[in-house]
């Protein structure tokens, strides 16, 4: 039996988030040497920034070490404009000229062992600097170096600043000052959260860049290097493939282009179109026609097993890369959300896959950068849901050195961007197959080893964690596998890929078969989009949390890693999407909806509502998963970067009083019962989970005792938002919950009938 999910709503009590209370400030023993230092390093970061070429006006740009203090307060110094928190405790600032003489006034008092007004910020200083050229260049120009060309491209990009008039100001003064140096502008990208140039330059031109005060930071453009290899597969009779109905929810690929005329794709096709000037939008790579078969159809092996090809989706492609799927003299950011508004606008679309990952752009902690910042910021402004790769790895090593490190290999190899964004969905790939054409023919010789067993990661997935450690990536799904030939020290990925559709069916090859994460991501972008066909209502943040609650990590995966769980969880996530009772409820595996929105330092209660007969009968694994999703807007200024914080707890209790009471401001600490959330066989823990915007657990029961049948589990929803983004935040942000219920070993179990009529007695007794 099987049925929609379930929707329930949170309990009545609303209640106060208690203040965390911040840890006690350490004073400084010998304040007027600390005057002294500081002044010191003051004077020294002024002459540095003096040196560097002004920007749009005359401030100098100052980097302030800062501890134990919220760093908005810097601007109650007059002429002192806070633009970016880089990391914790790091401050960049703009300084007027009256705010650099009240500084060093400020600091000689302090140094004269008198008490400066703001004492309190003088006091909690750790020193002061310059932002230099080193500070301005990105990961890859640090690593590879300015090419040897005379001339050459470059992204460069300019201070967000909060101020519209400033951020205007600024972009002018930048745009008169390229030409005056002689510097060519190929593109742009200009808005709140971004403002992105690619120019071509020569190396003094480069120079100029990294020393100027408005240029925040100066990296080599995306590399991104396919070899694509086609298996070849014929099919002499192709099924009539029917058109998806009208209202069909769209899963749109950005990519290479597309195959339109494939006899697998065409009726489902909407839209083509390309954002690349003076290309087509036909795929002359491959990639993306490849990259659509699997966004359209899912497993597209399983497929042509059954001779069924039935489209359940629209499918619309945007051109976003040439013939060598690499972006043009255009910015990449640009032509995304180029593509992203004109889809949105012209077809209503929600999900969009994106598999592309920028080598030159690995995430090693810190802020969020690049095509990750326009991705959430898309997200967040027009409610659609991104799914990307976490981009892949190729070792400089030997084949052979490179498998014998494997899977500690995997852990060292960071996300590309924009796989950090927190708002989008990000995928790593596992192998589905793990023996070459060779060592199927001649089974004796052991000459070729393949890197991953089967449901393991694949070698060339990259890991997380994202920013604050937050969990990326959230899923894995089948991208392929390498395999050495030990013999010759050679690498292998034929018949070690995904099967998918090819841009060459005129020539009679229908199907190709390569490897990567590029084609893991297009997985899981069609069931979030076959979730909005049964639930075409649902919010992005619903389909999200609906496919972490149902989602698992092989036990292939935990035992390669053994006890090094956070290993496990930083290159699988939340594991593999089971797609049984995805879409709907079943007996024994059963999910129930709920959507609300919250107020800043609030919790909301739901009670979750488990019949007797779950805990019930015999000693067997009953499981509850509960997920969480919300969509916070994002700042690149601030080390934060989301703009709000919400997060679960799983609290085990005998009433909802009991619990509210303890998550309540309004009732004394003292007066309540202490609750942590119930940590036994706890899959995710909150230090883990809490940082993302998508987070979830699962807890597994075997046997539960009598006496712990009569306690009840809520799920308590917290909102905090960080102080800086109070005063342009909403009253209400909106969040969704998902609790599933697992009794898989019961064949007896009737979840539905049974969690129905508590669903219903409720209802009674709220009328």
């Amino acid at each position: 039996m099987a049925r929609d999910h379930f929707t329930f709503n949170r309990e009545n009590p609303v209640t106060a988030k208690r203040p965390k209370r911040p840890p006690p400030s350490k004073p400084r023993g010998d304040l007027a040497g600390h005057g002294q230092s500081m002044l010191a390093s003051f004077s020294a970061a002024k002459q540095s920034a003096k040196t560097q070429d002004q920007g749009f006006d005359g401030r100098l740009l100052f980097k302030i070490e800062i501890s134990d203090f919220e760093g908005a307060n810097l601007e109650a110094i007059p002429g002192v404009e806070l633009i970016s928190q880089e990391d914790k405790g790091v401050f960049l600032v703009f300084s007027s000229e009256q705010a650099l003489e009240e500084f060093e006034a400020r600091l000689t008092t302090l140094a004269e062992g008198g008490t400066p007004t703001r004492k309190s910020i003088f006091e909690a200083l750790d020193g002061f600097d310059a932002f230099t050229a080193e500070d301005r260049t990105g990961w890859a120009l640090g690593y590879y170096g300015a090419p040897e060309a005379n001339q050459f491209n470059v992204d460069v990009e300019l201070w967000p600043l909060g101020k519209a008039a400033d951020r205007e100001a600024l972009v002018n003064a930048f745009e008169e000052w390229l030409p005056e140096n002689g510097i060519t502008k190929k593109d742009r990208v200009f808005n709140q959260s971004i403002v992105l140039y690619r120019l071509e330059v020569n190396t003094r031109q480069l120079e100029q860049l990294l020393n100027h005060r408005d240029v925040r930071l100066v990296d080599l453009p995306p590399k991104f290097r396919l070899d694509v290899s086609l298996l070849q597969r014929d099919i002499q009779d192709i099924p009539v493939v029917p058109a998806p109905a009208d209202d069909a929810p769209a899963v749109v690929v950005l990519d290479s282009g597309l195959a339109t005329g494939h006899p697998l794709l065409s009726s489902a096709v909407g839209d083509s179109q390309s954002f690349i000037d003076g290309k087509g939008s036909d795929d002359e790579n491959g990639h993306g026609t490849m990259v659509a078969g699997k966004a359209l159809y899912g497993d597209v092996a399983a497929k042509l097993e059954s001779g069924q090809f039935i489209p359940e989706l629209r499918l619309f492609s945007g051109r976003i890369l040439d013939e060598n799927c690499e972006s043009d003299d255009k910015l990449i950011e640009h032509q995304v959300e180029k593509a992203v508004r004109y889809f949105v606008e012209n077809y209503t679309c929600k999900i969009f896959n994106l598999s592309y990952g920028d080598s030159n752009k690995p995430y090693s902690g810190g802020r969020i950068r690049g095509l990750a910042v326009v991705l959430d910021t898309l997200a967040s402004e027009l409610g659609v849901l991104f799914v990307v790769p976490t981009g892949n790895y190729r070792s400089d090593d030997s084949p052979t050195a490179w498998k014998e490190s494997y899977p500690d290999s995997l852990v060292d190899r960071r996300l590309l961007d924009p796989a950090p964004s927190i708002n989008s969905i990000t995928v790593g790939s596992l192998a589905r197959y793990d023996q070459t054409m060779s060592s199927m023919r001649h089974p004796s010789d052991p000459a070729e080893q393949s890197f991953a067993a089967i449901n393991q990661p694949s070698p060339f997935s990259r890991s997380g964690p994202g920013i604050k450690k937050s969990i990326k990536p959230e899923f894995v799904a089948y991208g392929g596998n390498y395999a050495v030939n030990t013999r010759v020290d050679s690498l292998i990925h034929n018949l070690l890929g995904e099967v998918s559709l090819c841009k060459d069916f005129t020539a009679g090859r229908l199907v190709a078969e390569d490897v990567g994460t590029s084609f893991s991501a297009p997985f899981i972008a069609h069931l979030a989009a076959r979730i909005l066909v049964v639930y075409p209502d649902a919010t992005l943040d619903q389909v999200r949390a609906l496919l972490a609650s149902h989602a698992s990590m092989p036990t292939e995966v935990v035992n390669l890693f053994g006890k090094g769980k956070d290993k496990a969880l930083f290159t699988t996530g939340y594991g593999v999407v089971d797609e049984e009772a995805l879409f709907r409820s079943l007996d024994d595996d059963l999910s129930i909806f709920a959507q609300d929105s919250l107020r800043n330092k609030s919790h909301h209660f739901y009670e979750i509502p488990i019949p007797n007969e779950f805990w019930a009968g015999s000693k067997r694994l009953r499981q509850i998963a509960v997920s969480l999703a919300h969509t916070p807007q994002v700042r690149t200024t601030r080390v934060d970067y989301k703009t709000t914080r919400m997060s679960f707890k799983l609290i085990r209790a005998a009433s909802l009083d009991e619990v509210s009471k303890r998550f309540n401001h309004a009732v004394p600490i003292e007066e309540t019962n202490k609750f942590e959330e119930y940590k036994n066989k706890r899959q995710v823990t909150e230090m883990w989970r809490n940082h993302g915007t998508l987070q979830c657990s699962t807890w597994n029961f075997k046997q539960v005792s009598a006496r712990e049948r009569l306690k009840k589990f809520f799920v308590v929803v917290t909102r905090h938002d960080y102080p800086w983004a109070e005063s342009f935040l909403p009253d209400l942000e909106s969040y969704s919950l998902v609790v599933n219920l697992r009794d898989k070993e019961n064949e007896r179990a009737e979840l539905l009938q049974q969690v129905e009529a508590i669903l219903q007695s409720r209802v009674r007794a709220q009328v």
